[in-house]
């Protein structure tokens, strides 16, 4: 396969498989400019053993469109722009401002 340029593949989980089977599948992203096999890694959450059969539905792909990012190199934290969480750390986004 050939994704364009701007894209991605997000290989996911199917939906049916995780409530029948608890087969979960550990996400993957698939770039345009890679050719070649697409491998698909299983983890079976399940006491059951799981037998993948040839032309059997395991995972799908998302098609994602994704920017590149123009980033700047600054001296230090001092220098980036100030956001609304200050300095909080983790789970300070919904406190109010004091």
């Amino acid at each position: 396969m050939e994704i364009p340029d701007g894209h991605f593949g997000y290989i996911v989980s199917k939906s049916g498989s995780v409530v029948k089977h608890f087969i979960e599948v550990c996400a993957g992203v698939i770039d345009s400019d890679y050719r070649g096999d697409v491998w698909v890694i299983l983890k079976n959450n399940g006491e059951e053993a799981f037998k993948v059969t040839r032309g059997m539905e395991i995972a799908q792909m998302i098609f994602m469109e994704h920017k590149y990012p123009i980033f700047k190199r600054v001296n230090g934290i001092e220098d980036l722009i100030k956001s609304k969480r200050g300095e909080g750390g983790f789970g300070s986004t919904n406190k109010s401002d004091q």
